[in-house]
């Protein structure tokens, strides 16, 4: 009897242990297809949305994504125009000989063309020749200067200044700039649906999933924003490397690089700087000429201490040899 009762509270045992573990399977198991459900359908959700990305062709238009089938005998859609986007760079190096006057007007010739002075570093620049010291300043520039004004700014600066070295670049970045715009769309999609999904979802590690990615697509999302901020600064004001230097003299940009223009301009320099030379000779005798009076003092006195000697001798041994024939 007692055996009986104990072989039923086993068998009792047993059945709720079993009913508890297939409760606990099937709660598992109904989670787990939440979340399946859930990931799959922002899969889908992401292919879909990359579906429509925007196809670009080499001559920056966008591709239409609807085309007729060719067995309807329908036309392929038309590629719609979007605006290029261009960054313009130019570099000058001019000279002038009112140093002062030439940056003052170039910085007012920005200001008045809406650009602005990104950096600026004015420099003097000294040397010395024959004892004579020259100063020259210089000044570096980096400006900013809207696209649409460059041209006339270039073209003002070479009335201001004598530009003796001139270089521009456009380099067209429309591909990248609206490729980041459709990775935003996309992203934005995608956004949205798991958005939905978390205010929809019930278990806490679909949540938490669901979370996380969010936060990846949020961050995503700003630091393409933020890249096509630059690209739009870039583009909407182009940039030019100004170096303007203070000269005694303008160099000719004209000049003739015949045989008889070198010959002529190599004689003037030979004979300027003969006069030169000449000129540096007598400020060097002017400037030397006490210490060549002392040393020209001091050889005559010299010498005539010398002469004094050789008499003196010479006497002495004359006196000497009398001595001696006498007696």
């Amino acid at each position: 009897m007692k055996n009986r009762k104990t072989f039923r509270l086993i068998t009792l045992a047993a059945a709720v242990m079993a009913t508890l573990l297939l409760l606990a399977s099937c709660s598992a198991s109904k989670d787990g297809e939440e979340m399946n459900d859930m990931m799959v359908e922002v899969n889908k959700s992401e292919d879909s949305a990359g579906s429509t990305l925007p196809s670009y062709s080499e001559k920056g238009e966008m591709a239409d994504s609807s085309t007729s089938d060719d067995s309807a005998g329908g036309d392929a859609g038309e590629s719609s125009e979007y605006s290029p986007k261009i960054i313009k760079t130019a570099t000058l190096v001019a000279e002038t000989k009112d140093f002062t006057n030439a940056i003052a007007e170039i910085e007012t010739s920005v200001k008045t063309l809406g650009g602005y002075i990104e950096s600026c570093n004015i420099q003097n620049r000294s040397y010395t020749y024959s004892d004579t010291v020259t100063s020259t300043r210089y000044a570096n520039y980096v400006l900013r200067i809207p696209a649409d004004q460059l041209d006339a700014f270039l073209a003002e600066a070479g009335e201001l200044l004598n530009v003796t070295s001139s270089s521009s670049n456009a380099e067209d970045i429309s591909g990248e700039y609206y490729d980041l715009e459709a990775r935003i769309s996309v992203l934005e999609t995608e956004r949205e649906l798991v958005e939905k999904m978390l205010s929809e979802a019930k278990n806490v590690d679909t949540m938490i999933t669901l979370e996380e990615r969010l936060y990846d697509i949020i961050y995503e999302i700003e630091s393409y924003k933020t890249a096509i901020k630059v690209y739009d600064s870039k583009v909407s004001y182009s940039t030019v490397t100004l170096t303007v230097n203070e000269v005694a003299d303008l160099t000719d940009l004209n000049a003739d690089d015949s045989f008889g223009t070198r010959f002529v301009n190599a004689v003037k320099k030979s004979w300027s700087n003969t006069v030169a030379f000449l000129e540096d000779f007598i400020i060097f005798l002017i400037y030397a000429a006490p210490v060549l009076l002392v040393m020209a003092v001091s050889a005559v006195a010299v010498a005539a201490v010398v002469i004094i000697i050789v008499v003196i001798v010479k006497k002495c041994v004359r006196r000497a040899k009398a001595k001696k024939d006498n007696a």
